[in-house]
């Protein structure tokens, strides 16, 4: 059959039809708006012309029967194509203006038919095709019944070789099945992904993940009762510490922790905050914090989502197995992709998540780009802490035959690879609606291969790049694709691009202008969802003229070129690909690109408020604009410093250390650049004591030592000088691990200011230390020091340092000297969160030397201190733990101390004090031994520790 020969059925159809063709226009060249696109286009055609065939009657016209109204035009036989899903009957009703360049790609996930069972499998057991699990014995079914339903899944590969795809059908079939299962406990499977990007803002995919949350619950009409589990809830409810730190953190969240539906509301002109936010003021949301209650809100979503569970039933092969054995699956998927972008803080709540034991009801799938990830990545790390914590001790894998994949306990990791060559053929069979047999459809996707590699993101760009330059179209006589030297390979793999961003950028070329600087302008954004409004007034910056009507026709376009997605929850565009937004960028650059961004920046700066929480990222994102130019080139040097420190200090509390590091080091360039160092002294002196801190974190210890040297040289008082010995000492106990002489360097700060202490401490000369405390209390007990005001006293940090190596290289004399003064200190100035724990080390000593009255007293008014600064985690727990094992432990019972030790370790551990929290562990165990504690319960504990 060819395009001069319909079929049948279209002479029928056409029966009442009159065409009418102008002779003189068969051959005209091809149209101006043609000529047009092609000359925007970013792609080079191959020297050797493509052979476009006679395009046929573009001037034709169709009339319908007189009762119609409406004239409409086909402008071409050949070289147009359509969605294949329409028939004849579509086309003769189509306008002349009406675009046919798209391809309808096939819906169905071709060739991931064994990825697909293995989530099922990890999902809930080893579940047959008909739901039923499959197991050796009775022993492996029981076991597999009464483990967790938490599951965690890393699921790597190259980018667009579909992983967000496979999960999103995942998640579908898991719906389906889950809603047709007869006899299920829950009716509701809530489904949330989040993805991050490489703006280094913090947990910016934990934002969107909530805010998905959200929309599923809105969807499943959960929204009231989930409210009254969370606003009820003594942990995270409105009032309570959780509520602030949540509301700090994720905005978003208010939707939840109100008890009102304010998600998806903005004013008109501001961008939706779906990723995080960042109280720069006043703020006391600490790591710790975030992860306790982040834990606690996951779990009140997991397990109020309307029941208890699925349960399917386990049907065994042989009738000595058990006949009626049921388990529960996971009532929350959490999908977590890109994870090699992840930032620092977002890796550290991560592991939190995945290790900790109270999850009972969540699927966590962590995708990432395996060619992204060695072995010396952060993310690396998180995955072996996931693996290395079991809470099911079977062995057995649920890889298939895969030999890179393996499983230990409920933590599994499978590799996407490419798709294989037949099941490329498949999906362009599908896709072009023929046979894969068929010779044309062979050697197409055997030029495509080899071109992509079976990279399916790779392949639908490639088809789409064939449709623009002619070599695929849609035959509307014949009404189906045809090709253009289908023939020949090597002409026809000359029209696809030699890289998936080259072949994306075409595409892109052929677009609206405005549609591009649209597309730009929302690649450098990194959130990954924007309002409308907000980006026309971005746009409107670089001097383009748009009206929002036009806008959103433009997006609309976006989305059916398949740039662009829309969420139908919230309305917000969002980048079908990574490698769509990458391209996107690559559209504009050189002056222009610099240009566009200064614009950009300056409107978002503009709109950053302090008190709007929803409106912190635009200071991120204006800093990392302005930051991307040489210093003082493009923007005003101390300006610029300034707006650095005020954004590292927002990072610092949200414990994005890497970007702090990053922010203050530029910071310093744009001093050094407009040569103002140490003449603006109060900003020099910010960057220099803020960054010496942050190098100290990660381990840049010689980085670090330079700094402190730079600011002990140019510091102009001891006052100006106190941060840089703090950091001095605590730089050569990381460095040394030596208590003893980091205590002497301890010593030796404290008599630059003044403290005179004896070299070897005598019995006399701590009676006299001690009587001068007596008077400076006035007869008065230990217990007045909990009335003193709360100041900030950046000393009693440096006697708390220089008391803690005391207490633990054993120079009790020398504890009880420092530990007077700094009390002699408290009563002229005032106590800070620091004060207690000096207190509790010096009751500690006390009652080694069976002072046991004073011990007491002393160690009672550090932990009735300890509560007015609660929210200080790690001191807080330093000060339960001194005091417990120094004192406590002969008042209380052993069994008392079993949880409040443990709750030590966790807090100790998340504030970066090891050695204190391996003193908690230690504690832990000696009291679950000292209590009788039966042997399940301290192996658990163990497997806890991860011992």
């Amino acid at each position: 059959m060819t395009a001069l020969d319909p079929p049948d059925r279209l002479l029928s159809q056409r029966s009442s039809i009159d065409i009418e063709v102008s002779a003189d226009v068969i051959n005209e060249p091809l149209s101006d708006s043609f000529q047009e696109a092609s000359d925007r286009s970013f792609f080079q055609y191959p020297s050797q012309p493509i052979a476009f065939q006679q395009p046929q009657s573009p001037g034709g016209s169709i009339r319908h029967d007189e009762d119609e109204e409406d004239l409409y035009f086909i402008p071409g036989a050949h070289g147009t194509v359509a969605p294949i899903t329409k028939d004849q009957e579509h086309y003769d009703s189509r306008k002349g203006d009406d675009d046919f360049k798209k391809l309808d790609f096939c819906d169905d996930l071709v060739g991931r038919e064994e990825e697909l069972q293995v989530l099922w499998e990890v999902f809930h057991g080893k579940p047959s095709d008909d739901g039923a699990a499959s197991h050796q014995d009775t022993k492996d079914a029981q076991s597999s019944v009464e483990g967790s339903s938490k599951q965690i899944l890393f699921l790597k590969g190259y980018s667009g070789v579909g992983k967000s795809s496979l999960i999103r059908h995942f998640v579908t079939r898991v719906k389906a099945r889950i809603k047709a299962s007869k006899g299920s406990g829950c009716s509701h499977i809530l489904y949330g992904s989040g993805k991050f990007n490489d703006s280094g803002i913090p947990f910016s995919a934990f934002g969107e993940l909530f805010q998905r949350l959200i929309d599923e619950i809105k969807s499943a009409k959960l929204l009231d009762r989930i409210q009254t589990a969370v606003t009820t809830s003594p942990e995270i409810g409105k009032g309570t510490e959780g509520y602030k730190v949540l509301r700090e953190t994720w905005p978003i969240l208010s939707a939840l922790l109100d008890g009102a539906n304010t998600s998806g509301e903005s004013e008109k002109g501001k961008l939706k905050r779906s990723d995080s936010a960042f109280n720069l003021v006043g703020s006391t949301v600490t790591m710790n914090s975030i992860k306790a209650h982040a834990l606690t809100l996951l779990e009140l979503l997991s397990s109020d989502t309307g029941g208890e569970g699925y349960e399917f039933t386990v049907k065994a092969e042989e009738p000595s197995q058990i006949t009626d054995l049921r388990r529960r699956h996971p009532n929350m998927i959490v999908f977590l992709d890109d994870l090699q972008r992840a930032d620092s803080p977002s890796l550290d709540l991560l592991t939190y998540l995945l290790s900790e034991s109270r999850f009972l009801n969540i699927m966590f799938v962590c995708a990432y780009r395996s060619n992204e990830v060695d072995e010396n990545h952060p993310l690396q790390r998180v995955i072996d802490e996931a693996t290395s914590r079991t809470t099911n001790s079977s062995d057995r894998s649920l890889m298939s035959d895969k030999e890179d994949s393996g499983s230990i306990g409920n933590t599994y990791q499978l590799e996407l690879y490419p798709l294989s060559p037949t099941s490329i053929q498949q999906f362009i069979a599908t896709t072009l609606d023929k046979e894969a047999t068929e010779e044309d459809i062979i050697n197409l996707s055997e030029v495509v291969y080899k071109k992509t590699m079976g990279n399916i993101f790779y392949v639908k760009q490639a088809l789409e790049e064939l449709v623009r330059k002619n070599a695929l179209y849609y035959d509307m006589m014949c009404f189906e694709w045809q090709f253009t030297n289908s023939q020949d390979a090597d002409l026809l793999g000359e029209y696809i691009s030699n890289d998936v961003v080259s072949s994306v950028r075409g595409k892109i070329g052929v677009l609206d202008v405005k549609l591009q600087l649209a597309l730009n302008v929302m690649s450098h954004i990194p959130n990954n969802t924007i309002e409308v409004d907000m980006l026309l007034e971005l746009l409107l910056s670089t001097g383009t003229e748009m009206s929002v009507d036009e806008l959103v026709k433009l997006l609309k376009v976006g989305v059916e070129e398949g740039m662009l997605l829309l969420s139908s929850e919230s309305g917000h565009h969002i980048f079908a690909h990574d490698r769509i937004r990458q391209a996107s960028r690559e559209c504009i650059e050189g002056e222009p690109r610099d240009e566009m961004l200064l614009q950009l920046a300056n409107v978002l700066l503009a709109m950053y408020n302090e008190e709007q929480s929803d409106t912190e990222w635009c200071i991120y994102v204006a800093v990392d604009f302005l930051n991307s130019f040489e210093p003082g080139v493009k923007s005003d040097a101390m300006g610029l410093a300034r707006l650095n420190l005020k954004v590292a200090m927002c990072a610092h509390k949200e414990g994005a250390v890497d970007r702090e590091y990053a922010l203050l080091s530029h910071g310093l360039e744009c001093l050094k650049a407009a040569e103002k160092v140490w003449e603006e002294y109060d900003l020099s002196l910010q960057l220099y004591n803020s960054i010496l801190e942050a190098t100290q974190i990660l381990g840049k210890f010689e980085e670090s030592s330079s700094y402190v040297k730079e600011v002990l040289n140019h510091a102009r008082n001891l006052d100006d000088k106190l941060a840089a010995f703090r950091h001095q000492i605590t730089l050569m106990h990381a460095e040394t691990r030596d208590y003893s002489r980091t205590l002497k360097e301890g010593i030796k700060v404290l008599e630059i200011y003044g403290y005179e202490f004896p070299a070897i401490p005598t019995a006399a000369e701590c009676m006299k230390e001690e009587m001068k405390v007596k008077l400076a209390l006035h007869n008065r007990a230990y217990s007045c020091l909990v009335d003193q005001p709360f100041v900030e006293i950046p000393m009693m940090e440096l006697f708390k340092y220089v008391t803690q190596y005391a207490l633990v290289s054993g120079n009790d004399r020398l504890l009880k000297i420092i530990s007077w003064k700094a009390i002699r200190l408290g009563l002229q100035k005032g106590i800070d969160h620091n004060f207690h724990t000096i207190l509790v080390c010096l009751g500690n000593t006390m009652a080694k030397d069976k002072e046991l009255k004073a011990a007491f007293e002393i160690v009672n008014t550090a932990m009735l201190i300890s509560e007015r600064s609660r929210e200080d985690k790690g001191n807080y727990a330093y000060t339960q733990l001194v005091a417990y094992q120094g004192v406590l432990f002969q008042l209380q019972s052993f069994r008392s101390g079993v949880d409040m030790l443990l709750q030590c370790y966790k807090d100790l551990k998340l504030d970066g004090q090891i050695d204190p929290a391996l003193g908690s562990a230690l504690g832990h165990f000696l009291a679950i031994f000292a209590t009788g504690i039966i042997y399940q319960c301290l192996n658990s504990t163990i497997n806890y520790f991860h011992l």
